[in-house]
């Protein structure tokens, strides 16, 4: 079985999966001093604890990856379309290059998120296991349950003003948002990124199943 990062308190715990919110909920609750859980094990987790499983769109999730990858040095606003559109196309000669851009990092393809560590999890009858989407996060109704499930978590009305001050999308004007829905349209368009398309639209069919399930959490 493999291992969920994830912070909270000895009673409930949220996941931190790339690009799923995990920064902001990492750096945010750190300074609320809740338990940072770094690959613990499917194992480890106790069975009596509430772990939330935070989703996104796995098309939007590989796309703000792919970009997030590209721009490890924070120089992708030196970088020119053109200088990207030939990284991307020059990919397809080499296969080391390309599976460093879109198959690793924070573009992986799934293998870091939860599709076999939760349906292990999930399987075993582990702790009360509940998937949410990311958007989730941003909603008062959601802390307030999590405050109502665990009495020992900090109380949302001391914080969650600054939770929405902090937690955020790409505003507008962001460097990166044009990037990322050039590689949306990549990823649509061109049939040498089908393979990867293929593959994220096979995984968002995973999370759509839960929709339905009892462990999507429908409260909200």
């Amino acid at each position: 079985m493999g291992d969920i990062s994830n912070i909270g308190t000895e009673k409930l715990s949220i996941t931190l999966f790339e690009k799923c919110a995990s920064s902001n909920l990492e750096k945010f609750f750190l300074s609320k001093n809740l338990q940072l859980h770094r690959g613990q094990s499917v194992e480890d987790i106790d069975k009596n604890k509430t772990l939330i499983v935070v989703t996104r769109n796995e098309i939007d999730r590989w796309c703000a990856g792919v970009t997030q990858d590209i721009d490890q040095d924070g120089n992708i606003g030196d970088m020119k379309l053109k200088e990207i559109e030939e990284l991307f196309m020059s990919s397809h000669q080499d296969s080391k290059l390309f599976t460093d851009l879109f198959m690793k990092g924070h573009s992986h393809l799934g293998r870091k998120l939860w599709f076999k560590n939760l349906f292990d999890l999930v399987n075993r009858g582990v702790g009360n296991t509940y998937f949410i989407d990311m958007d989730t996060l941003n909603q008062e109704k959601f802390w307030k349950w999590v405050c109502k499930k665990d009495s020992t978590w900090p109380n949302y009305k001391d914080w969650f003003s600054e939770w929405q001050e902090g937690y955020h999308k790409y505003p507008p004007e962001h460097i990166h948002k044009p990037i990322t829905e050039w590689v949306r349209i990549l990823l649509d368009n061109d049939e040498r990124f089908w393979v990867i398309r293929d593959t994220l639209n096979a995984n968002q069919q995973i999370i759509d199943s839960l929709f339905e399930s009892k462990f999507w959490l429908k409260t909200f």
